[in-house]
């Protein structure tokens, strides 16, 4: 018997290590592919389709104890998150999925491969899916959710197969060279921020802490550009799960992962650039109350980035973005491209700076009116109410704010007795000693109430504002980061060459930036480390030795980050420009609220622009001046003439759309072919005189509410010999007969080729129509030649 007892335990305990050894061959990698099968049956689209457990199962192509031990996660993970129906479906669906290719295997066919894996699984989980159907009650609606499963399972497991390979099965060269397993692990990446999404640590969200990391890791791994693009799709994700407060994420985590993404040594510079474009966001989202904890979570992810240790942090770079190119960054390329990054983005920068000081001095003025708004609501309820209270200086005197807050929250809460009388409520008669002769002065009280709450509302109006243009923000930011690594057709033997000869000429040539549009066009930024000590004469003539004689220096030269004076050169320009100006002040004002400009500049185009300021005297000037400075600030800085009319918007914009500082009207003419765009914002029409006659552009309407293709302007084209003319608003109300514009008819009768002539013209004309209730009038007029 005791023998019996021992060979029983025996075998027991071989059996046990039997299965020990069976489960042993689990390896690390599967065991966390198993994890992931559990954590993705979180993931969901529109809490409906669960998808996303059966398609990783399909993709990472389990066998052996990894399959049992993959099964019960994901049907444990379908328990938990799902409910029954849909645990034993899954659970059905990978049995059915499973047993398909047993009888495959016994057959004699060779392994199916991946695209075959999935396309049974998308067929398992549509046969599976309407048999739940039929069980619960068979309608349109399980047909279609079975559908779209079907069809997400099979497409997501066929995406991210490549990013299941363990490390040794792929080859080296395939993590630079082969796009399809960045997309995959991209998309893997998605899944798993899907999967976080409504959890939350200490009121930290862990999917925006989740994207956060991974977007700066493939800013450490792969550079601004793969980060941008991998922000944004990061953003968009989870703006699906949040819209409609979430429409920002997409360009946040875009130029943050485009900041983090510039090339460093050390970890703590990428990381104090994202938080510094996060704050930015974050002060924005201030003005409106929304997205501020959110914005909280993506900059903790920073900081977990900065304290991960480097060897965890190098491998998770590498599995999810690739090792890094091994060729050094201080090579010359290399660290000349850098350097231009660098320096578009900081002139993004004090763009940015110069558009933030303006509407912070406008904030300013704002502010005392808030303040004559807050005593004058002291001054009046104290005199009516409180004037004789022993204690009046007590409320309104050392606890001012907390008086008014009683007062505010007493009448948003009035109400009525039986007789139509208003009563106080209860709170407010055990707080003041004085109550019973609060209703006395109800009515000035609530009127004032009522004031203060449209003002308010109008403070709101402006701050909405300044939210909505973070999105004009972000959008073009994104393009500067494509623009960055944007193919360029550059030859970098004849840029080394033209260096060596400047070298050897003794002209201090830091580096050139040789571009093309793919065309025969050519363009050069000469950058220049002591401005003062070049021939100019010579370095022209350097040029024009590696470029052609066609080249000329154009506009004005600007400085980089570095200090360094940066020159641009272009083919010749087809065109050249005169330009004409008249121009009258108000009757009775000895200052014009109009300002213009005219110039030429970097990028070969002339630019003219003339700006209203709102209201009259002083004030309309500064508004006016403002704007137009503004804009030539801009253009010498090198920044692009519709992204500098946004930016420009998002200043004059500040009061509300109805409520502009100042008109602008510009227009900008190529000088290499002759295109003409507009961009106005509550401008009135600008004309184009040529052979075949007088063309008008319509302008914006009293509220500055701009056409439909404002974002995109028509393009108009002129050639030599044509005039562009452009007036302020008085000017074409004075050329109004009944409602009705006659100032493309009087240009078109002009008999003169002078632009000059032709704006005293046009002034006097207005003038004389005026009849002594003169506005201010600016004329200007372009011709080229």
């Amino acid at each position: 018997m005791q023998m019996d007892n021992a060979a029983e335990i025996k075998a027991r305990d071989h059996g046990f290590k039997l299965l020990l050894k069976w489960f042993g061959q689990i390896t690390f990698f599967r065991f966390v592919q198993a994890i992931l099968c559990f954590f993705f049956t979180r993931a969901s689209f529109f809490e409906v389709l669960r998808p996303f457990g059966l398609a990783f199962y399909c993709a990472a192509q389990f066998s052996g104890p990894d399959r049992l031990l993959a099964v019960v996660a994901l049907t444990a993970g379908n328990l938990i998150h799902s409910g029954f129906f849909e645990a034993f479906r899954q659970l059905a669906a990978v049995l059915i999925f499973e047993l398909l290719l047993h009888f495959r295997s016994l057959s004699g066919h060779a392994k199916p491969t991946v695209l075959n894996r999935s396309v049974m699984m998308g067929l398992t989980v549509l046969a599976t899916g309407l048999v739940k159907g039929l069980v619960q009650g068979f309608h349109v609606y399980d047909l279609v959710a079975s559908l779209l499963c079907a069809a997400f399972a099979f497409s997501v497991a066929v995406l991210i197969q490549p990013a299941l390979m363990q490390k040794d099965d792929i080859k080296a060269s395939l993590y630079r060279q082969n796009g399809r397993l960045t997309a995959a692990k991209a998309i893997l990446a998605c899944l798993s921020i899907i999967s976080l999404e409504g959890l939350f640590i200490t009121e930290l969200d862990l999917s925006g802490m989740m994207a956060g990391l991974v977007v700066l890791v493939f800013a450490r791994s792969r550079g601004s550009a793969c980060a941008a693009c991998m922000g944004a799709c990061m953003g968009f994700v989870l703006t699906m799960y949040r819209i409609p407060g979430a429409l920002e994420l997409p360009g946040l985590y875009a130029l943050a992962g485009a900041a983090a993404g510039l090339p460093f040594r050390r970890r703590v510079v990428p990381v104090f650039l994202w938080t510094a474009v996060i704050l930015f966001f974050t002060g924005l989202s201030i003005l409106n109350g929304n997205m501020i904890m959110g914005y909280y979570s993506i900059m903790v992810a920073g900081v977990l980035f900065l304290f991960i240790p480097a060897k965890p942090l190098n491998i998770l770079c590498e599995y999810l973005a690739g090792p890094k190119a091994r060729k050094a960054l201080d090579d010359e390329v290399g660290r000349r491209a850098s350097l231009e990054a660098s320096d578009r983005l900081y002139i993004l920068g004090k763009a940015l700076a110069r558009v933030s000081r303006n509407v912070q001095e406008f904030l300013n003025d704002e502010t005392e009116n808030e303040r004559t708004m807050a005593e004058s609501v002291m001054e009046i309820v104290a005199d009516k109410v409180c004037r004789r209270c022993p204690q009046c200086e007590r409320c309104w005197g050392t606890n001012f704010m907390k008086t008014y807050k009683l007062v505010e929250k007493a009448l948003s809460e009035l109400k009525t007795d039986e007789t139509g009388l208003l009563e106080i409520p209860g709170w407010f008669r055990n707080t003041c000693t004085r109550n019973d002769r609060f209703v006395e002065s109800l009515g000035i009280a609530f009127s004032i109430y009522k004031t203060e709450r449209v003002w308010r509302a109008r403070l709101n109006e402006a701050r909405e504002r300044i939210a909505e243009q973070a999105g004009i923000i972000s959008g073009n930011i994104m393009s500067i980061a494509r623009s960055i690594v944007e193919h360029r057709s550059r030859n970098y033997e004849i840029e080394e060459s033209f260096l060596e000869a400047a070298a050897s000429s003794g002209i201090p040539v830091a580096d050139i930036r040789i571009g093309s549009d793919g065309g025969s066009r050519t363009s050069a930024d000469v950058v220049c480390e002591g401005i003062h000590r070049i021939n100019m004469d010579q370095l022209d003539n350097l040029v024009k030795a590696f470029l052609g004689s066609q080249i000329v220096r154009i506009g004005e030269m600007r400085r980089d980050m570095l200090g360094y004076s940066v020159l641009r050169y272009m083919n010749k320009p087809r065109y050249r420009t005169i330009t004409g100006v008249a121009r009258l002040s108000m009757e009775k004002s000895p200052v014009s609220g109009d300002s213009f400009t005219f110039f030429i500049n970097g990028s070969g185009l002339h630019i003219s622009a003339i700006s209203d300021g709102a209201g009259s005297g002083k004030r309309a000037e500064r508004y006016s001046r403002n704007t137009i400075q503004m804009l030539e600030y801009l253009m010498d800085e090198g920044v692009d003439i519709a992204f500098s009319f946004q930016l420009i918007r998002l200043y004059l914009g500040i009061r509300g759309e109805r409520e502009i500082l100042a008109t602008l009207d510009a227009c900008a003419i190529n000088l290499m072919d002759g295109s003409v765009r507009f961009y106005k914002l509550g401008a009135p029409a600008s004309y184009i005189r040529s052979m075949e006659g007088v063309s008008e552009i319509s302008g914006t309407d009293s509220d500055g509410d701009s056409g439909d293709e404002e974002d995109k302007p028509t393009v108009y084209r002129v050639s030599e010999g044509d005039f562009v003319i452009m007036v302020s608003d008085g000017v074409y109300d004075a050329f109004c007969d009944k409602g009705q514009p006659t100032l493309q008819k009087f240009i078109a009768a002009l008999d003169t080729l002078n632009p000059q002539q032709m704006a005293d013209m046009i002034l006097t004309e207005a003038n004389l129509r005026s009849n002594g209730a003169r506005d201010d009038m600016t004329v200007l007029v372009t011709r080229l030649w």
